[in-house]
């Protein structure tokens, strides 16, 4: 969702911060799975005759982002036909030599496939979140029963990052498979027909805020609040400092006023998360809701400043910022900006990487 920018000196001071650059979605970067002997295949133990995918993604045209040139500009890096077509050719030529006539027929469903880079002071790190469901389809009736489900986070380090993202789609997806073949006689008693599974899965995505044309203003308290487009907290006041960041408070002017520690907020037809007392504008691209500052970065090019959300009316506007090296959440009421904007993720420890959207199982921060 684009930013509406009211007023012509506001226009004035964005355009001359921002560059008179041109428009661009294109995909700068082409993430391949490794071939032949670097493919890594896993050893099926179990009679599988077939692997067959599909994906169902919030966001389907990309994998994420890479760092790019000296600056470490931030660039898309995506599939070089589509998702299922790269994985599913993937698939067939690392595993067909281990297909068996009438064997089983496994089903794997991409749920989610997120990659993001970061430099520290001598060291690189890539990271990747992949979430996926398996099903096999036992007596080949096509009939589907489930079998396993891998969600993984992890990094990787190495002179080259950037070239490692394929060969950790490709151990995540070998490691789908194993699990799914190790649950291969697992029993289980609802088996659902291919379009039943696909219906299923996409159906966590058939949410009224993906549905709906407007935002209901408001505090929104939980992350299902968001998702359903039903903030429940309608009133509210909203303070600002240079030591408490922002604070929200709820029956403002009594005695029974209290703060409040909402999920997020939804004014004038924008929307934000509401992280470590900053509001972080989000915005939909798909079936995913963006940073405003990666959304911008779909859109231009050679650029280090990119300019998100803006809340029209409010006693503190938000301003983000994204480049190879931090993700900046500004106030200009009180000229306090609160530094690297990072993940949360236990799994990643200490070296943590910018976020650049949200989570759509969690509505946590990701990257």
């Amino acid at each position: 969702m684009l930013n509406h920018f009211r007023t012509g000196a506001l226009f004035l001071f964005l355009f001359l911060i921002t560059g008179a650059t041109g428009f661009s979605q294109q995909i700068e970067k082409i993430i391949t799975l490794p071939a032949g002997d670097k493919g890594s295949p896993v050893t099926i133990n179990s009679s599988i005759g077939n692997i067959r995918l599909f994906q169902a993604m919030p966001d389907s045209s990309i994998f994420g982002y890479v760092q790019k040139g000296m600056g470490n500009r931030l660039v898309l890096a995506g599939p070089k036909k589509s998702i299922t077509e790269d994985l599913q050719a993937y698939i067939l030529e690392q595993y067909k030599e281990q297909f068996q006539p009438g064997g089983a027929e496994l089903l794997i469903v991409i749920k989610d496939i997120r990659i993001n880079e970061r430099t520290f002071a001598m060291k690189e790190r890539a990271y990747i979140h992949f979430l996926a469901d398996s099903w096999i389809s036992l007596n080949n009736d096509g009939k589907y029963l489930f079998a396993s489900t891998l969600d993984t986070i992890f990094k990787t380090g190495g002179m080259d990052v950037t070239a490692s993202h394929g060969k950790n789609i490709a151990k995540s997806l070998n490691a789908l498979i194993s699990k799914a073949a190790d649950n291969y006689s697992a029993e289980a008693t609802n088996a659902l027909l291919y379009e039943e599974v696909e219906e299923q899965v996409r159906k966590r995505l058939d949410v009224p805020l993906l549905r709906e044309e407007t935002y209901k203003p408001g505090l929104y308290a939980t992350y299902d609040e968001f998702l359903q487009n039903n903030p429940s907290i309608d009133t509210y006041r909203m303070e600002t400092s240079k030591k408490t960041g922002i604070r929200f408070f709820t029956a403002y002017g009594s005695e029974s006023e209290k703060e409040v520690n909402p999920w997020g907020l939804s004014k004038n037809g924008e929307l934000y998360v509401y992280h470590d007392k900053n509001l972080v504008p989000i915005e939909r691209y798909q079936n995913s809701f963006v940073i405003s500052a990666y959304v911008e970065a779909r859109k231009r090019r050679n650029q280090s400043v990119l300019i998100g959300a803006l809340v029209g009316g409010m006693t503190g506007a938000i301003i983000t910022s994204a480049t190879g090296s931090g993700t900046y959440v500004y106030i200009p009421v009180t000229g306090q900006s609160r530094g690297m904007l990072l993940t949360d993720i236990p799994a990643l420890g200490k070296e943590q990487p910018e976020p650049s959207h949200l989570d759509f199982e969690t509505g946590k921060l990701y990257f």
